[in-house]
């Protein structure tokens, strides 16, 4: 998720240079020179801190950063809007170009480049319909990753090792493998154990208690080969984990056929988009 949010930053801000991602607790520890932070949750820290989204819209996006360039004084785009409304007050009334300025603004921001590159593949690539599990009675987080991961085992996806590997690192305090509140997302380093791409994508009605008190509902284990191939698809799993009715719907499902259309629909319909 720090890969996907750095090339989207990277993208959002060709003027800045973004240094590297650090966990919260590297963040606290670093002396790093930096002017700004981006960070999806508060830091403690002088410098100007933005909070920021996995998923964000294209307009959420356009909002940062106007309000980033603005905030360090580099921006170029009011002059622009300022241009546009000089040529319409001859036009219109002063109180519809007030209107228009924030959709001027807009439009003048290349809203196609801040995207996740179309081309990639899309979540629906790495997921399997025997990938998924609905289960309906209460499980432990160790059993949830076993269960979820098993399709990928059986299938020769990933190693044992991977799988514990991922109980190691879900069974630590600074575990962050989460999306939105109710997704868990284990995973690690490809050498660690991943033969070939995949996403297990296990359903619980009754809510599973990961180490640090999360209560969760969606496990799915990610294993991918190569670094930005998934950019794409975990951003679109992000989506899903703020989506509270498509979660509800997961919740339910009636069967795992259930699950597997209730997900291909949202995806491939371009929900997600949303």
């Amino acid at each position: 998720m720090s890969q996907i949010l750095m090339k989207e930053l990277k993208k959002l801000f060709p003027e800045l240079k973004i240094i590297l991602a650090l966990s919260a607790r590297e963040f606290t520890e670093t002396n790093l020179d930096f002017d700004v932070v981006f960070s999806t949750i508060p830091l403690s820290t002088t410098k100007k801190q933005y909070i920021i989204t996995p998923n964000m819209s294209n307009q959420r996006k356009v909002e940062l950063r106007y309000r980033v360039l603005n905030d360090l004084g580099i921006s170029k785009l009011d002059s622009k809007v300022d241009d546009v409304i000089d040529v319409l007050k001859n036009y219109i009334s002063s109180s519809e170009i007030t209107k228009l300025r924030e959709k001027i603004r807009l439009a003048l921001v290349d809203t196609d480049e801040i995207g996740v590159n179309k081309s990639l593949p899309n979540l629906m690539y790495y997921i399997d319909k025997d990938a998924i599990i609905l289960k309906n009675e209460f499980i432990s987080w160790s059993e949830a990753i076993d269960l979820s991961t098993k399709p990928l085992m059986n299938k020769h996806k990933i190693t044992q090792g991977y799988v514990d590997i991922l109980k190691k690192d879900t069974d630590t305090p600074t575990n962050y493998s989460f999306l939105g509140k109710s997704m868990a997302i284990p995973h690690s380093k490809p050498e660690n154990g991943v033969y070939s791409d995949g996403i297990g994508f296990l359903v619980s009605r009754k809510g599973i208690l990961f180490p640090g008190g999360r209560v969760i509902h969606l496990v799915v284990p990610i294993a991918v080969l190569e670094g930005k191939k998934h950019y794409k698809a975990i951003n679109q799993l992000a989506k899903i984990a703020t989506n509270e009715k498509v979660i509800k719907k997961f919740l339910k499902a009636d069967s795992t056929e259930d699950v597997y259309s209730i997900l291909a629909s949202y995806v491939e319909s371009g929900d997600d988009k949303k």
